[in-house]
């Protein structure tokens, strides 16, 4: 291993045990790395690959039934994996300091934002209240939150998730620790608000001279931020190299197929479609209460959508982007009937959807079928993965014969097969999951599939082999789609057109290439501009 002047934390020969009956021994495996002071280190592999275990061995966070077996981990010259939970205590946030990926679990829900970094400060340093209280007030700023002392009054449940991700890192920082490790910090976040938070980390790690490790599944965020990156694989340590090299150059071929799996930017050719509309939005309106001010008790309205016009015709991918509050899930919800409108049509074989009761709606949700974000969530814990495929045509008067067969044949076709038929959902991966929950839509031979972020949290490769598989479903059974994504990378590979919303409207709607290509609203310009590794030239998918 290459050994480094200016070494901030080294990992030795570190491995640590799984609990017998996986399909592993070891979460990592003998495994070495060095963090190194004013430098972003980024550790990239699929989801099981032992990145955030790594990650949680130096912080001494392993959940219970995990342990090290073997190896070193040495900062600053003393070694630290042996450390008593009193004496990680003293290391944690003052030396080396943890961002996490879902704030909201890291957060404590019934303690103030400025409460949570107080007592940080409380147990490391001397400074009186008034003192802490200042420091406090100039993190949230350095962050750029809008207006600190409102932050700092609020809960986490008060803000949103880019703001309590910017609180989480004012809380890692606050103590300027010299090594930051920050686990998949933006995965969940718009494009927007994930370059903020990028620019955000380099900045600070510059200004601090911080040692960062950076651990992600997205190689635009790679591209963006890394100065060198380590690939990860079955808790094996396969390539360690300079960002630019590996990036362009990579030499194992489980990095190469990683790097292949990445969408990239350039944009099918689109044509206009003579086929006749068969969903027709038309001034949609939907309106939400919400509070005054983080404590107040008066509400004011929130026009979450407002008079979103949009066609979709036989056949056709649609991909609506935008932030997150931008009114995209909304609109998905209101055509299916999840939430009520407050204005406007949803015209689909000629009727509207939105003055229909359930009774009448029965017919139609059987030709409209939505797959969510979180297939979990979705899935019903208690019945068979065949059962919930089955479920659809029961109820809409399939004999319970053929509705099973039909679940077997698009569990075959997900690339699930028949033994997934009698397991439960727990039993499977995310990127299974997702595949279950295609299938459950499928089933009922939808005329239009509603796909809420489908990928948005899967690893890369399995990312694109639900794509694929999207694509060639949809090309075998030629329904439309209403794709909802913040990931431009996969619209630009999905889509015949795109939408983009901002503030419950569309302000711009064109063929996926035009819309990259020549952007006409300045919104859809910063979008395209905010997309994480946007120079990078994939070396397996770009031609100069």
């Amino acid at each position: 291993m290459k050994m480094y002047n200016n070494s901030l934390l080294e990992i030795k020969n570190l491995s640590i045990s799984l609990p017998d009956g996986g399909d592993r021994s070891h979460a990592v495996d003998k495994f070495n790395l060095e963090i190194i002071e004013n430098e972003i280190l980024c550790v990239v592999g699929e989801s099981g690959s032992g990145k955030s275990m790594m990650a949680r061995s130096i912080m001494g966070l392993l959940p219970k039934k995990l342990k090290v077996t073997e190896g070193e981990i040495n900062f600053e010259g003393s070694l630290i994996n042996h450390l008593t939970p009193k004496q990680y205590q003293e290391i944690r946030g003052q030396s080396i300091a943890m961002i996490f990926q879902e704030p909201m679990t890291a957060l404590n829900p019934l303690h103030s934002i400025g409460k949570q970094i107080d007592e940080v400060m409380l147990l490391h340093t001397s400074l009186n209240k008034t003192e802490r209280h200042k420091r406090t007030l100039e993190m949230l700023s350095a962050v750029h939150l809008p207006d600190p002392k409102q932050v700092m009054q609020a809960y986490p449940h008060e803000i949103s998730g880019g703001q309590r991700q910017r609180a989480m890192i004012a809380m890692a920082l606050i103590l300027e620790p010299k090594i930051l490790i920050a686990d998949e910090p933006t995965t969940a976040l718009d494009v927007t608000t994930q370059a903020q938070i990028l620019k955000l980390i380099r900045n600070l790690q510059r200004e601090r001279q911080t040692g960062v490790l950076f651990i992600t599944h997205d190689f635009g965020v790679v591209a963006e931020i890394a100065d060198r990156i380590v690939v990860m694989k079955d808790g094996l340590l396969v390539e360690n190299n300079d960002a630019k090299f590996l990036l362009n150059s990579p030499q194992h071929i489980y990095t190469q197929q990683l790097i292949r799996s990445v969408p990239n930017l350039k944009t099918k050719k689109s044509f206009e479609s003579l086929k006749p509309v068969l969903l027709k939005i038309d001034h949609l309106e939907k309106k939400y209460q919400r509070k005054r001010g983080f404590l107040g008790s008066s509400k004011s309205e929130v026009l979450a959508v407002n008079k979103v016009q949009l066609d979709l015709k036989e056949g056709e991918t649609i991909g609506l982007v935008g932030e997150s509050g931008s009114g995209k899930s909304t609109v998905a919800r209101c055509i299916v009937k999840l939430i009520s409108s407050d204005g406007g049509e949803i015209l689909y074989d000629q009727k509207d959807i939105t003055k229909m009761n359930r009774k009448s709606m029965m017919p139609y949700r059987k030709e409209i079928q939505m797959v969510f974000q979180d297939p979990y969530g979705s899935l019903n814990p208690r019945l068979t993965v065949g059962q919930m495929v089955a479920q659809g045509p029961i109820i809409h008067g399939e004999k319970q014969d053929k509705a099973f067969q039909k679940a077997e044949k698009l569990l075959e076709l997900v690339g699930l097969g028949q033994q997934a038929l009698n397991r439960f959902p727990h039993e499977f991966s995310g990127g299974q999951r997702q595949r279950i929950g295609l299938a459950r839509a499928l089933a009922l031979d939808p005329k239009i599939l509603i796909a809420d972020e489908p990928v948005s949290a899967l690893d890369v490769s399995i990312q694109a082999q639900v794509l694929k598989l999207l694509g060639q479903i949809k090309q075998k059974l030629n329904f439309s789609m209403l794709f909802i994504t913040h990931d431009l990378r996969v619209a630009a590979q999905v889509c015949d057109k795109i939408a983009v919303m901002y503030q419950g409207k569309i302000v711009e709607i064109g063929y996926t290439e035009k819309i990259f290509e020549d952007p006409q609203h300045e919104y859809t310009t910063a979008l395209i501009n905010s997309i994480p590794g946007r120079n990078w030239k994939n070396p397996f998918t770009y031609n100069a």
